[in-house]
C-alpha cells in the first residue's frame, strides 16, 4: 500500500483533473481495496500460526500407542531372532581339505532373509497403526 502523497503524486502524472477531495475519496477507495486484498492472505498467515502452534502444543498426544509399541518390538525380535538361527544353521567346519556346497548354506540364508521380511513387515503395521492413531488424534480436534 502507498501513501497518499504517493498516490497523489501519481494521479497529477496522469493528469488527473479532479479536486484534491477527489483525490482523497479515491485514496479511501484504494485503501479499503488493498485491506480487503490484505484479509485472506492475514487469515492465511493467521491459520499457519495457529497450525504451528497447535503442532508443538503439549496437549497433543505424540506417545505411540500400545500395539505401535508392540509390532516394533516384533520387529526388533524377528530380526535378532532371525539372526540367531542363521548362526545355528550355519555349517560348521566341514575338515581339511574338505569344502561345504552352497546347499549346506541355505538354510541360513533363508533365516536371515526371513528375518528382514518379517521386520519390514511387522514394522510397516506399526507405522501404519502409529499413522491411523495420528489421525484419529486430529479429527477429535
Amino acid at each position: 500500500m502507498i501513501s497518499f502523497e504517493e498516490f497523489k503524486r501519481r494521479k497529477n502524472e496522469q493528469k488527473y483533473r479532479g479536486t484534491e477531495e477527489d483525490i482523497k475519496k479515491e485514496y479511501d477507495v484504494y485503501v479499503e481495496a488493498c485491506e480487503l486484498s490484505m484479509r485472506p492472505q492475514e487469515q492465511i498467515s493467521q491459520a499457519r500460526k495457529y497450525k504451528t502452534v497447535e503442532r508443538q502444543s503439549p496437549n497433543q498426544s505424540s506417545e505411540t500407542p500400545g500395539l505401535t509399541t508392540f509390532f516394533y518390538l516384533l520387529a526388533i525380535l524377528s530380526l535378532i531372532g532371525g539372526f540367531i538361527l542363521a548362526v545355528i544353521f550355519w555349517p560348521g567346519d566341514p575338515g581339511y581339505g574338505n569344502e561345504w556346497k552352497t546347499a549346506a548354506y541355505t538354510w541360513s540364508i533363508i533365516w536371515v532373509l526371513a528375518a528382514i521380511v518379517e521386520a519390514g513387515i511387522f514394522a510397516a503395521i506399526g507405522s501404519v497403526l502409529s499413522y491411523l492413531h495420528r489421525i484419529a488424534i486430529n479429527t477429535e480436534k
